[in-house]
């Protein structure tokens, strides 16, 4: 779907406010920052987009919004220019390096989703250790503010990102309003699928060269017929959302999906390429099956059934652990076997809801808002911080 095109409203702070935003190294238009970069800037905000994709560019640009690609010469010359940058995932969603960013630029980190998996900005950094420690001290040094779900996430940002607390503001994300109001959402689900119901399979990532790689429910009874006649049988359609590293550094999940769809109709692949920010389309499915990624999150604010499918549970807790107890804190059932998955598939199929007490029992901790609102209370907070 094409970007509507950008309408400027008078804002009483002066244009020459000049803010910079990013994504996911400069791959994707999606996260907090991108619902932010549109609002602020349809709002008067003097906001540019900075990618490595010039497919990025051209779209933002076809709409009439700001883009530069970063490394260019135009990009070095709003870096040295730009009152902050405002990023989701990492500081090379803006810029190469943080050597590039000059010391006065306010520092804003949206997030990207917190999930209980013990993690910070260095994970990012999986091939560069020399880099990986310079991020967790730029972090601690650089970042001026950053924005939360609720209190509760609130601890675990400073807890894993090494913030202050006094630097984290709670607002809700801004990406997650689209799933209150559907004329937000920027990408509409093309159904090739089957089935009465939709399921949304949407694994995390798993560091690379330190565990096993991501796969189809990777459990040791996994059985891809099997899970071809559920689908059949529950008249059920499968979407499979690869992680965008994954993407990146695991050709056999991707491979592995790619012959899943070929084998049925019921089965989708969703990657970036397809649908860049998943929120789009969050509210098209009626049921969600993952395991450690913070989509969990997202999907609690649409009262919907999530399972679970942590099929390395214990190689994971070795290498990359918890910030708390995974097992007490989910918010449906978790499966420790195929047939596990199996089972959560016909309870959809048949209208059940199962372990719907977990799922309010968690949804009040990790989120203090449902109004929809979060974009502006997070605008609020940047102009706090900018004032």
């Amino acid at each position: 779907m094409p970007l509507a095109k950008c309408v400027r409203l008078p804002n009483r702070l002066t244009v020459k406010t000049l803010l910079l935003f990013g994504a996911r190294s400069g791959h994707l238009f999606a996260d907090c920052s991108a619902d932010l970069f549109l609002a602020m800037t349809r709002r008067g905000w003097n906001c540019v987009w900075v990618t490595r994709r010039p497919a990025i560019q051209q779209q933002l640009h076809q709409a009439c919004f700001p883009c530069e690609i970063i490394g260019t010469p135009q990009h070095r010359s709003l870096l040295q220019r730009a009152s902050a940058v405002i990023f989701s995932s990492q500081i090379t969603d803006v810029c190469d390096d943080e050597m590039t960013l000059p010391e006065q630029t306010k520092v804003i980190f949206t997030g990207h989703g917190k999930s209980s998996k013990a993690s910070s900005l260095k994970s990012n950094y999986h091939a560069n250790v020399d880099l990986m420690h310079s991020s967790i001290a730029f972090v601690s040094r650089r970042v001026t503010a950053a924005l939360a779900a609720s209190t509760y996430r609130k601890t675990d940002l400073s807890v894993c990102y090494g913030i202050p607390l006094s630097k984290i503001a709670v607002t809700g994300h801004a990406r997650t309003d689209k799933l209150f109001d559907s004329r937000l959402r920027r990408e509409t689900l093309t159904d090739a699928t089957r089935g009465s119901k939709r399921i949304l399979y949407a694994p995390t990532w798993r560091k690379h060269g330190k565990m096993p790689q991501t796969r189809i429910f990777g459990f040791q009874d996994y059985d891809a017929a099997a899970l071809l006649r559920a689908l059949d049988d529950d008249d059920i359609s499968l979407h499979i959302r690869p992680h965008i590293q994954d993407e990146r550094f695991n050709p056999s999940f991707i491979e592995e999906i790619a012959t899943l769809q070929k084998a049925s109709v019921r089965v989708q692949a969703l990657p970036s390429s397809a649908i860049s920010d998943i929120n789009n389309v969050l509210a098209d499915f009626d049921a969600l099956i993952t395991d450690y990624s913070s989509i969990d999150d997202d999907f609690m604010l649409l009262d919907r059934p999530i399972a679970y499918a942590p099929f390395d549970f214990q190689e994971f807790a070795r290498v990359q652990g918890f910030i708390e107890d995974y097992g007490a804190t989910r918010a449906g059932p978790i499966a420790t076997s195929f047939a596990d998955v199996l089972t959560f598939i016909r309870q959809i199929a048949s209208g059940h809801d199962p372990d719907r007490s977990k799922r309010s029992a968690r949804f009040a901790k990790v989120h203090d808002f449902t109004d929809g609102r979060s974009t502006d209370r997070a605008i609020a907070a940047i102009e706090d911080v900018l004032s």
